[in-house]
Parts: structure tokens; C-alpha cells; sequence
């Protein structure tokens, strides 16, 4: 596997985590690594 720090564009990417069987195709990914990158995504 490749760790990317940054993706841009249509580029293939595979991902694992849980709860992605609730995911929808085509929609944006953000990534939280902090309680406060957590609280801001919620608010997005």
C-alpha cells in the first residue's frame, strides 16, 4: 500500500473503516485525526 498526505482529482483510492456500508458513492471524505477536526466535520 501507498500512504498518499494528499489526493487530488479523480484518483482511485481504496479505503477501509468502520460504518462505510452506510457511505454513498462519489461523496467528499474528510478525515479527522483530533476530537477538534471530529467536532468540525460534524458541523460541516
Amino acid at each position: 500500500y501507498m500512504h498518499h498526505r494528499e489526493l487530488w482529482g479523480a484518483n482511485g483510492v481504496k479505503i477501509s473503516a468502520p460504518g462505510l456500508d452506510n457511505a454513498v458513492a462519489g461523496t467528499p471524505l474528510i478525515v479527522a485525526n483530533t476530537e477538534d477536526e471530529v467536532n468540525d466535520a460534524k458541523a460541516i
